[in-house]
């Protein structure tokens, strides 16, 4: 955390060797030298502890016209969040690292990369999305170019997605299968936008 010195005259006077100390034409000529620094040690500081991603209004809309990414009406805590992504997108070197990390950013939830070959890759999100073009949205700004990318999704939890058993063995589940003579609604499909 960053501290701001708030007198560094009084410092400064206070570091005067011995013989130098209580003479007031000495301590004036350091002064002025050193009320520079003080001026300095403020725009320094508000640089560093208002001008980053914690600043507000105009201050965020400054951030992101450096790193390329409009206000478009929203908050200034919508507006950070886009602004962290598309800092991850700029700096990403499109590995599965990076991708699986700005995806975090984007949601804080689990997902799973998929690589195939040739230069293909699906994300898939562990529950529900809300907006699942948005999401596609943020994987092609990440992909290299000449990648495919895909993103599936379930707007249900996992324990309600369809699947098939995990085995030659046989497993009933009402929540996750077909369908069954009782009634039961089985479980629901999930979906992809690529």
């Amino acid at each position: 955390m960053i501290e701001l010195v708030v007198n560094h005259v009084l410092d400064a006077i206070g570091k005067l060797v011995q013989q130098f100390k209580g003479k007031p034409k000495i301590e004036a000529f350091l002064s002025a030298f050193i009320e520079q620094i003080q001026e300095l040690e403020e725009v320094f500081y508000q640089l560093a502890t208002e001008r980053g991603i914690d600043g507000e209004g105009a201050q965020l809309d400054g951030l992101g016209s450096i790193v390329g990414e409009a206000r478009q009406g929203r908050s200034d805590v919508l507006y950070r969040a886009a602004i962290l992504k598309r800092i991850g997108i700029n700096i990403s070197a499109a590995t599965t690292e990076d991708v699986l990390e700005i995806m975090t950013l984007f949601d804080p939830d689990t997902y799973e990369l998929i690589e195939y070959q040739p230069a293909t890759f699906w994300v898939r999100k562990a529950s529900g999305t809300t907006n699942p073009l948005e999401f596609l949205a943020l994987l092609q700004g990440i992909k290299s170019s000449g990648v495919k990318v895909g993103f599936q999704y379930a707007e249900v939890d996992e324990d309600n997605v369809f699947s098939f058993a995990s085995g030659d063995v046989e497993e009933t589940s009402t929540t996750q299968g077909f369908a069954d003579d009782a009634e039961t609604t089985g479980g629901y499909w999930s979906d992809v936008v690529e």
